[in-house]
């Protein structure tokens, strides 16, 4: 019987919406946290967005 490893992965948008504002070098500085501890957890791959600190998570859309 086979035991197929299954890879998990997370991916991260670098959102930093007006109303939780922060700085933008703490919104960077904790979501890389965030990505070190999730390769500590085990997580296999990580996904990252193209529109780093956009409002919207599709921001051709408005």
């Amino acid at each position: 019987m086979l035991n197929p490893k299954v890879n998990l992965g997370l991916m991260f948008s670098f959102r930093n919406p007006a109303a939780w504002r922060r700085p933008f070098t703490e919104t960077y500085r904790n979501e890389l946290a965030l990505i070190e501890e999730a390769e500590h957890l085990g997580y296999d791959t990580i996904w990252l967005t193209e529109h780093h600190f956009a409002g919207s998570v599709a921001p051709l859309l408005g």
